[in-house]
């Protein structure tokens, strides 16, 4: 990402970057899953997403957490989208048939980008045209496992979003 190059010279301290490949958008915190409710789940994604079109994005702003003036997390926000915001609501329809406990974290238009044990204020950080709008092709179920050095994601099944039914 060329914007990432950019924003590192702009930030001071002991930032430690997300790798591009751990980046992402949490639609839905699932919690532990049995397998078999893990396989029924799949199932039922895979039938969505083949009935849901690509879904456009665009990158709002950068911001930085638990505040620009002192953050310790930077992170990219997304403009509200009816269209994923429809789709959320298609997965937690597809939660509550399966008697998965609700999400109890808000959902949030932003992925984090980088974590510093520092607080510092966030410069201000340009976001580029070419992130202004781009489509989400497909979506991921992925595992969660905490570690020495935080968390990391490791990609259980990719769906892809194709809108065959429609």
């Amino acid at each position: 990402m060329e914007a990432r190059k950019l924003w590192r010279k702009q930030l001071q301290g002991d930032v430690r970057w997300v790798p591009p490949q751990q980046l992402f958008l949490p639609l839905r915190y699932l919690g532990e899953l049995q397998v078999s409710k893990s396989k029924q789940l799949c199932r039922k994604l895979e039938q969505l997403c083949r009935e849901t079109s690509p879904i456009q994005l665009s990158v709002d702003r950068i911001g930085g957490a638990p505040s620009d003036a002192e953050a310790q997390r930077l992170w990219l926000g997304f403009e509200p989208s009816n269209e994923l915001e429809n789709f959320r609501i298609a997965i937690e329809g597809c939660c509550r048939e399966l008697k998965i406990d609700a999400d109890k974290k808000p959902f949030g238009y932003r992925l984090t980008l980088s974590r510093s044990s520092q607080p510092q204020t966030i410069p201000n950080l340009n976001v580029k045209n070419n992130l202004k709008g781009f489509k989400v092709k497909g979506i991921s179920l992925i595992e969660s496992r905490t570690g020495q050095d935080g968390p990391s994601y490791h990609t259980l099944r990719k769906f892809a979003l194709s809108g065959e039914s429609r």
